[in-house]
């Protein structure tokens, strides 16, 4: 109830006038403290606590033999990105969470 719809047609709530973003429970696992369970908060400045950076640029291949490209007569193109990040505050962002319900 303390969530607030955002009426300008945006993807997230908020919550005082912050965003709120959900993440899947696959990624964010719950935390189990001295045999409690909780469903894990994060809260601070995501931008100031990491820097995401390029390592190796972007590269393009292309291949007509592998994948469907032999079975189609066709040329395939492929396209990487290697992305990396590095920590840079550790303070700007605090894990915290809320009892979970079962």
């Amino acid at each position: 109830p303390m969530l607030v719809l955002d009426l300008k047609g945006g993807d997230f709530n908020s919550f005082k006038a912050r965003p709120v973003h959900y993440a899947d429970p696959d990624i964010v696992p719950d935390v189990t403290e001295t045999e409690v369970k909780y469903n894990p908060i994060y809260v601070g400045d995501f931008k100031a606590y990491c820097a995401m950076f390029i390592r190796n640029g972007v590269r393009i291949k292309s291949t007509d033999i592998g994948g469907n490209a032999w079975d189609t007569d066709s040329t395939e193109i492929r396209c990487t990105c290697r992305m990396d990040c590095q920590q840079v505050d550790e303070t700007a962002v605090k894990r915290t969470g809320i009892k979970a319900v079962e």
